[in-house]
């Protein structure tokens, strides 16, 4: 049977949903492992979402603008495709 990246040893982050579970973990556990992480990243965005895109950027020559909305959709991508930072 495949067995994932874990180690003996290896610290549990709670950001790191996918690479903590095996196949061999209880759907109630990787629930709540899912809504523990959910509940993370809806408190570390909560200041980014205070203000509208609109309000972030009114201020900003075209340019900056245009930047800023294209590095967007990126900055997404990162969060959900990318692998936590066992030091955050």
């Amino acid at each position: 049977m495949c067995k994932g990246p874990i180690t003996k040893g290896t610290p549990a982050h709670p950001l790191a949903v996918s690479h903590s579970l095996t196949f061999m973990t209880a759907p109630s556990k990787t629930v709540d492992a899912i809504n523990q992480a959910l509940d993370i990243l809806e408190n570390a965005l909560e200041p980014l979402f205070a203000k509208s895109l609109h309000d972030t950027i009114e201020n900003q020559d075209p340019l900056e603008q245009a930047k800023f909305c294209a590095m967007v959709p990126y900055i997404v991508s990162q969060l959900i495709t990318s692998k936590p930072n066992s030091s955050f």
